[in-house]
């Protein structure tokens, strides 16, 4: 990927971050906030729709590859904190992107909505980045049982359950809404919770 598309990507999640509504998310805006010219965002975007898509993929691919980095199959324990950091600092980067991308996609972000005639560009890059995630989690909980931390034959639905519930915690700590739980957590503290809801769940 060129610079100036990195820009672009970066430029359009930050906008996507702040809540800004896709009406206003125009390809020139896009060019002011880039510095550069709206003729040159028009050289690697046909359209606002492909802007979307390219910034979704560009975000998805970066943030799965981080995660990614966190599973070395060494710890359970210290990658499954690596993992929770990890996740909280894609979540806090562009939090509708992500929680669309890995939690469900009941947070629809600009450029993603179905039309009548569907997504298809969107949908396929949801499975995907699904599908990637999934084999990630996989790899987590087969080193956990290894370890005799989490019981095995585990169904989807009791991991989804369980990372939904640690992505809640999270999302509610980090958006500034700690008073619903009615506790402030330092950073150990969130990752030390996070880790005894999972095994309580899955262990």
């Amino acid at each position: 990927m060129k610079e100036k598309q990195k820009l672009i990507c970066d430029t359009v999640l930050e906008m996507i971050a702040s809540g800004m509504p896709e009406a206003e998310i125009t390809i020139a805006e896009v060019a002011r906030r880039s510095s550069m010219g709206k003729g040159t965002v028009y050289e690697y975007f046909s359209s606002k729709r492909e802007m979307f898509l390219f910034a979704a993929q560009y975000f998805a691919q970066n943030a799965i590859e981080d995660m990614k980095a966190c599973y070395r199959g060494m710890s359970f324990r210290k990658e499954f904190g690596e993992l929770i950091q990890c996740t909280r600092i894609w979540m806090n980067r562009c939090r509708s992107l992500f929680f669309f991308l890995f939690l469900g996609r009941y947070i629809v972000p600009p450029g993603m909505e179905r039309s009548s005639n569907g997504n298809p560009q969107a949908e396929c890059l949801f499975q995907g980045i699904h599908g990637e995630a999934v084999a990630l989690i996989t790899k987590f909980l087969s080193l956990g049982q290894k370890e005799g931390l989490l019981r095995r034959n585990l169904e989807f639905y009791e991991v989804t359950f369980a990372c939904s519930s640690i992505t809640s915690i999270i999302n509610l700590v980090d958006a500034g809404n700690e008073e619903l739980l009615h506790k402030e957590f330092t950073k150990e503290e969130l990752e030390e919770k996070a880790y005894e809801i999972f095994l309580c769940l899955l262990g």
